[in-house]
C-alpha cells in the first residue's frame, strides 16, 4: 500500500529546495564604495600588500591576472563557511586545502600571507579577518585595474569580492569595511 504524501503544508515546494539567487547589492552601497576606493585608498592597500607578500608574489599580483578576484572571493567564502560550520580552529584546513583545489599559486600565496600576517580586530575572529583581507585584495585588483582616472566604478561593477563583501551590509558598513582596508596585515620582515 502506497501512502500519499503528507498535507500540503508539510511538503516543501520544489522552488524552496533550489538555492536562492544572491541578493543584489543596492546602488547606494555601490556609490559609497566608488567614493571610498580612491587612488589614495588603492595606494594604501598596495602598500600593505607589497609589505605582506614576498617579491615574486607582489610582482605577480601587480600584473592583475584575470579571474583572480573570483578565486579570492571563493576562498574567502570557504574560510568563513568553514569557521561557521566546523568551528574556529578548523577553518585553517580550508586555507591549507586551497593548494589541492584548482587555485593558482598566487591565490595560495595571498591566502597564506593573510593567515600568517593578519591580526584580528577586537571582537572579530581570525577567520573573518583573513576572509576580509582576501576580499579587500580582490576589490583592490578590480578598482585599480578597472577604473579610469582613479574611478573604481567600472571595475567594481563586476567584482566578485565586492559583491561578497557588500552583500547584506549597509552603505555605512561597506564604507567602514573598505576604509579598514588592510590595516590588519603586518609587513613581512625584509632581509
Amino acid at each position: 500500500m502506497v501512502h500519499p504524501p503528507g498535507p500540503a503544508a508539510e511538503r516543501e515546494p520544489a522552488h524552496a529546495l533550489r538555492p536562492r539567487p544572491p541578493e543584489r547589492v543596492p546602488d547606494a552601497v555601490r556609490e559609497v564604495a566608488h567614493r571610498t576606493c580612491t587612488v589614495g585608498w588603492q595606494e594604501a592597500v598596495a602598500w600593505r600588500l607589497s609589505g605582506a607578500l614576498d617579491d615574486p608574489g607582489w610582482g605577480a599580483l601587480r600584473r592583475r591576472p584575470g579571474g583572480l578576484c573570483r578565486r579570492l572571493a571563493a576562498v574567502a567564502r570557504d574560510v568563513e563557511d568553514a569557521a561557521v560550520l566546523l568551528g574556529e580552529p578548523a577553518w585553517l584546513g580550508t586555507v591549507d586545502g586551497v593548494r589541492w583545489r584548482k587555485c593558482t599559486r598566487l591565490v595560495q600565496k595571498v591566502a597564506q600571507a593573510a593567515v600568517q600576517k593578519a591580526v584580528p580586530w577586537p571582537g572579530e575572529s581570525r577567520a573573518r579577518t583573513v576572509a576580509h583581507c582576501l576580499l579587500v585584495t580582490g576589490v583592490w585588483l578590480c578598482a585599480a585595474g578597472g577604473g579610469v582616472a582613479g574611478h573604481a566604478s567600472a571595475g567594481l561593477r563586476t567584482c566578485a569580492c565586492f559583491e561578497t563583501l557588500a552583500r547584506g551590509r549597509s552603505a555605512e558598513g561597506v564604507r567602514a569595511a573598505l576604509e579598514r582596508h588592510l590595516t590588519c596585515l603586518r609587513a613581512a620582515p625584509r632581509d
